[in-house]
C-alpha cells in the first residue's frame, strides 16, 4: 500500500527496496464548546486525572447554572488508583456535594445515588471541559479544595470559566 501523496513512480522505487510506507491517520481539527445548561437547570461537569494506570490520580468538578456561573466546585486527591476510579470518584463527589470518598464499589453506589433522579450523562471532550480538567490535574498533584464563590477561584480558573460562559470555542486536534 502506498501513501496517496507519493507518485506511483516513487511508490514503485520504495517498494523495490522493500521499504514499507505507513499511512498515518490524521484527525481534522474540530471546534469544541462548553454548553450552558437550559434555563432552570444546573450542570455538573466532572473529570478524573491519572498519571499512569495505576497511578497517582485526582478529580475535579464544577456545578454551574444556566448563565455559566459557578455554584460550587472541588479538586480532590485520590492517591494511587486507576483512571476509571478517578472518573467515578469525581462523579460521586460532585453528585453528593463533594464530601464522600470511602466507597468500595463506586459504580453501584453511583447508581443508588441516582435512583429516582432525572439525569443525563454526556461525554465531553477535554477541550470543552477545561475547567474541570484543570481541577482534576490539581487534585492529581495533591490539592484537596472546595470552593463556593468566585472570590475563592484562582485567576487562571476564573478565566477558563469566563471563556466557557462566553461560548469561546477550543480546538481539538
Amino acid at each position: 500500500m502506498h501513501d496517496k501523496r507519493l507518485s506511483a513512480a516513487n511508490a514503485q522505487i520504495l517498494s523495490a527496496f522493500d521499504i514499507n510506507v505507513t499511512l498515518w491517520a490524521t484527525r481534522k481539527p474540530v471546534q469544541v464548546v462548553w454548553s450552558k445548561p437550559s434555563l432552570g437547570w444546573w450542570k455538573l461537569n466532572v473529570d478524573g486525572s491519572c498519571r499512569g494506570n495505576l497511578g497517582n490520580c485526582g478529580g475535579g468538578g464544577v456545578l454551574q447554572d444556566h448563565r455559566g456561573r459557578i455554584k460550587v466546585g472541588f479538586s480532590a486527591h485520590h492517591s494511587f488508583r486507576t483512571n476509571n476510579e478517578a472518573e467515578l470518584r469525581a462523579l460521586l463527589q460532585g453528585k453528593r456535594g463533594y464530601n464522600l470518598w470511602y466507597l468500595w464499589d463506586y459504580w453501584d453506589a453511583l447508581l443508588l445515588e441516582l435512583d429516582g433522579v432525572h439525569f443525563q450523562v454526556v461525554h465531553q471532550f477535554r477541550e470543552g471541559n477545561q475547567a474541570v480538567d484543570y481541577l482534576a490535574r490539581r487534585g492529581e498533584e495533591g490539592l484537596n479544595w472546595d470552593f463556593v464563590s468566585g472570590d475563592d477561584i484562582p485567576r487562571l480558573l476564573r478565566g477558563i470559566i469566563r471563556l466557557d460562559a462566553l461560548g469561546i470555542p477550543s480546538i481539538r486536534k
